[in-house]
């Protein structure tokens, strides 16, 4: 008995939202569970694995086309033989491939759904059901709303709850420290750096990124590499961040000061989520 998780997309965030719905729906989740992600996630996401969580990485040649993706997905459930089959975030897939798989697999259908702009591979006459169980990890507007209510047979909202057994030490000043965190590249980098010395002036900016910045940062700020980071939120300083679904999620209810800047992105409507956070 196992469990298989479809977090193809942009990056690390998709692991890192899988590793949350592990963590938060473990007892409904059968045995180990096995992550497929994008290519160049998976030597940052080696810290959270264990016996119970794996992860697979997409070729770089099956990213060539959607037949190409499709064709490694039924070979990683031919191998694996999952008893439930949970997919993040697009419901047709990454490159709307999906649904061939989707209609022939016989256990649990599970979708987690967060807030898009647009649903890749959607087409208007997609109205069967694909899906047993559609949970709603945040507000959604109405058109996906009812593109849901379609493709699944039941929906649910889920507050996700982030594990920390697998945090690295933290620095020894981050108490004094303003956290940005982000993956994205250099320019957004700088962005949010020039964020950290507007809104927090009296505290040195603190990057963690996975990956190595491109460009030496202006000092005080420095770069940890550290994942995850999210243990640390709590007692840091500050934190400065995008509007990423995880990183917000991260915060909600958190105590320490939080200065955000939305970034654009094909799917995430990180505008949205920030006008939502500062209604609130």
């Amino acid at each position: 008995m196992s469990t298989l998780i479809y977090a193809i997309g942009g990056g690390l965030g998709h692991f890192t939202r899988s590793l949350a719905v592990v963590h938060t729906l473990r007892a409904q989740l059968p045995g180990p569970c096995t992550v497929l992600v994008s290519p160049g996630v998976a030597k940052n996401a080696a810290p959270c694995l264990d016996s119970m969580l794996a992860v697979r990485e997409l070729p770089m040649d099956a990213v060539k086309s959607p037949e190409c993706t499709l064709q490694w997905v039924r070979q990683e459930l031919a191998e694996l033989k999952p008893e439930t089959l949970v997919v993040d975030c697009f419901p047709l897939g990454l490159f709307g491939e999906l649904p061939p798989v989707l209609d022939a697999f016989a256990g649990p259908r599970i979708h987690v759904a967060r807030a898009l702009k647009s649903i890749p591979g959607i087409r208007e006459g997609t109205r069967r059901p694909l899906y047993d169980l559609i949970y709603t990890v945040e507000s959604c507007q109405h058109d996906q709303m009812e593109c849901l209510r379609r493709l699944g047979r039941e929906l649910r909202p889920l507050e996700l709850s982030y594990p920390s057994a697998h945090a690295p030490a933290p620095p020894a000043d981050l108490g004094q420290s303003v956290l940005v965190v982000h993956s994205g590249d250099d320019r957004e980098n700088r962005l949010l750096l020039d964020l950290a010395r507007t809104a927090f002036p009296e505290w040195p900016p603190l990057l963690v990124t996975a990956e190595r910045p491109a460009h030496d940062l202006p000092p005080p700020a420095r770069w940890l590499p550290a994942y995850p980071a999210w243990p640390w939120f709590s007692t840091a300083a500050a934190v400065v961040s995008a509007c990423g679904f995880n990183t917000m999620e991260q915060m909600r209810g958190l105590s320490t000061p939080h200065a955000f800047l939305p970034m654009p992105r094909r799917f995430d409507d990180q505008h949205r989520r920030a006008r939502l956070r500062s209604r609130s």
